[in-house]
């Protein structure tokens, strides 16, 4: 833990629970080590990320997507008329970037299959996890059965927000 100095096993954690349907995100058990860390920056981003989502009265659910082509691991809720959703190359693991010291490659050309939202027109806000913003809005158009959606490339971990519009 003492050579994460990025704290990524925390960053993903974050992430990762705060989007799996859990009552928020995961209790770290060595917060004395994020105080000597100063791991709070991690917060910021996914506190602005998830200040909007309805959980509790937006009928959430686990997603009904999938990614395509990548090695992408996607976690996520989603109601009838939108999604958030957590994408993380699978090689942005604290064992390969800490202990193996191999950085991922940047993941180029994934896509997302997402089913289960409404026929219509959706806007789709992509989101840097580090800076806690939007950086990329596309618009697309959702059919009776299911989506497919470009994912941006990204090397780490990157978020959305769909909905409809």
């Amino acid at each position: 833990m003492k050579q994460d100095s990025r704290l990524i096993h925390f960053h993903n954690c974050l992430w990762a629970s705060a989007l799996s349907g859990a009552s928020g995100t995961a209790q770290f058990w060595w917060w004395d080590r994020l105080d000597q860390q100063d791991a709070y920056r991690h917060y910021r981003p996914l506190a602005a990320f998830v200040s909007d989502i309805p959980f509790t009265r937006g009928g959430l659910r686990a997603m009904s997507a999938k990614t395509i082509d990548a090695p992408v691991r996607a976690i996520g809720l989603q109601g009838k008329r939108e999604a958030y959703l957590w994408f993380q190359h699978r090689q942005a693991n604290w064992w390969k970037t800490v202990v193996e010291k191999a950085d991922p490659s940047v993941v180029r050309g994934a896509h997302l299959e997402i089913r289960g939202l409404e026929p219509g027109e959706y806007r789709v806000l992509w989101w840097d996890t580090n800076e806690g913003k939007a950086v990329r809005e596309d618009r697309v158009r959702i059919s009776e059965t299911s989506a497919r959606l470009a994912i941006p490339d990204f090397s780490r971990d990157i978020a959305c927000k769909i909905r409809a519009q």
